[in-house]
């Protein structure tokens, strides 16, 4: 159920549900994407997670801001870019025709927003937006684990479709209460764009983060409010969220299996093994070697211990 497609400097791992196409991807400019042969001319519903922000360029979307966009698809195009060119660092990006999109979401008429029932009910116009949000924390964290989806075979699918419903479920509450809310003012505005800038830097560089004062001054916040703002819109405070991003990544490596332990430990920039084996354990409750051993009873090859 898995296929790849390498472009540029980036990979992209493509994902396959009933009625979804997904693709993960991890590196940078992606081009002339679309015109796939399991892709039709038919519309679709489409969802464009961004959660490291553009790499380099001009792409379609905002650089150091992670967001997540849906958008009515029609042609091959699967993404509204500038260029047909995805210049990006990490996405997840899934797609479902709209014929299919009631019945594989469990949906009525009257439970989609009133934006995405329109589109779908009026003749289509070409990658029409139908939302761009600044990307929750919660979103973000389900994205990075279906980047990072530790299972394989049956475990794996039933884990991705979840999240892809939960995602959904949440796109959908957004944009039904966005029709409904005023909008923020200037200052919240600015507020919010920069901690997503902070988020987006911080996502790149969670191994060696840059100093709070230096983020600060950065996107023009006080520190205290950088603090504070970061965790009430991610839960977790700067330092948190680059812990957990370095264990998501040494799941990504363990996964991988070309590195040995201590090589992944000198990647995320721990200076010892030790160091590296207490944090990881700590986040799953078993060691680096356990974790590994247990990928290799599901059939995963060529590991590194």
């Amino acid at each position: 159920d898995m296929a790849r497609a390498v472009g540029g400097r980036g990979q992209l791992n493509f994902f396959f549900l009933p009625d979804v196409l997904m693709m993960f991807g991890e590196g940078a400019n992606f081009a002339a994407l679309g015109g796939a042969a399991f892709i039709t001319d038919e519309p679709a519903i489409d969802f464009l997670i961004n959660l490291g922000g553009a790499a380099e360029g001009r792409g379609g979307v905002e650089p150091d801001v992670p967001s997540i966009t849906c958008f009515l698809r029609v042609g091959r195009e699967m993404a509204p870019t500038e260029r047909k060119q995805m210049l990006l660092t990490r996405i997840v990006y899934f797609s479902c025709l709209v014929s299919r999109f009631h019945r594989r979401f469990d949906l009525t008429r009257a439970e989609l927003p009133l934006a995405l029932r329109q589109a779908m009910e009026s003749p289509p116009k070409a990658n029409q937006l139908l939302a761009r949000r600044p990307l929750d924390g919660l979103v973000a964290g389900m994205a990075s684990d279906l980047l990072t989806c530790p299972f394989a075979g049956t475990s794996r699918r039933l884990f991705v479709q979840g999240k892809v419903a939960e995602i959904v479920g949440w796109t959908l509450r957004e944009m039904s209460e966005a029709a409904t809310q005023p909008p923020p003012s200037e200052q919240a505005a600015h507020d919010q764009a920069a901690i997503m800038r902070v988020h987006g830097v911080l996502a790149r560089k969670f191994v060696r983060p840059p100093a709070i004062d230096d983020l600060a001054r950065m996107v023009g916040l006080g520190e205290t409010k950088l603090r504070s703002l970061f965790q009430k819109t991610f839960g977790v405070n700067p330092q948190e969220f680059c812990l957990e991003r370095r264990m998501q990544e040494a799941q990504r490596l363990l996964l991988n299996g070309k590195l040995s332990i201590e090589q992944v430990a000198e990647r995320l920039g721990y200076g010892r093994q030790s160091s590296f084996t207490n944090a990881f354990t700590r986040r799953y409750g078993r060691p680096p070697r356990q974790f590994r051993l247990r990928l290799s009873q599901f059939g995963e090859r060529d590991i590194v211990v």
